[in-house]
């Protein structure tokens, strides 16, 4: 099954909102802890409703676009960092309780990883061809994000790493 009718049968089964909210989900988010939550354009949200309030339930955050430098302005440094993504940040989410926490793209941040390893697998190893080289460090990059990086769990303030849906999904 794929991943966005995955998650529109969640979102029917807990019946999170009266009507269909499929144009407002931007993906998944996965936290330590194998925390996973389904992610909404606020902005989206705010013009399918209207007048009626935003409410949050569990496992549903509310999503806003914003850089390094909104991040660092809004909260005065709260939120936590995950060092070397910065320019994989994509904006922040607003949980239950009303903690805020910074969202990563997953896909760029393996990106980074990969880049991170090749540099030094090339530099170790001349004699592995490009593809080997590209071929085994997406591999260590994809281990190493999820278990170093999606698996550190450092408060309510951890960032998310969202999984960006297409319509194609």
């Amino acid at each position: 099954m794929n991943k966005r009718k995955e998650i529109l049968e969640f979102i029917e089964d807990i019946e999170l909102f009266p009507e269909s909210v499929d144009s407002a989900i931007i993906g998944y988010v996965e936290r330590a802890g194998g925390s996973n939550y389904v992610l909404y354009d606020k902005n989206k949200l705010i013009k399918l409703f209207k007048d009626e309030p935003l409410y949050l339930k569990e496992g549903h955050l509310y999503f806003t676009k914003a850089t390094m430098e909104d991040i660092e302005k809004i909260d005065e440094g709260e939120m936590m960092i995950a060092d070397g993504f910065n320019d994989a940040i994509v904006g922040y989410a607003e949980i239950l309780n009303g903690s805020r926490f910074v969202i990563y793209d997953t896909e760029k941040c393996i990106s980074i990883l990969t880049k991170d390893f090749e540099k030094e697998t090339k530099e170790t190893n001349p004699e592995k061809s490009e593809e080997e080289i590209e071929e085994e460090c997406n591999a260590s990059a994809v281990e190493y994000f999820y278990y170093n990086t999606v698996g550190a769990y450092v408060g309510e303030r951890t960032p998310g790493f969202v999984t960006i849906l297409s319509d194609e999904q």
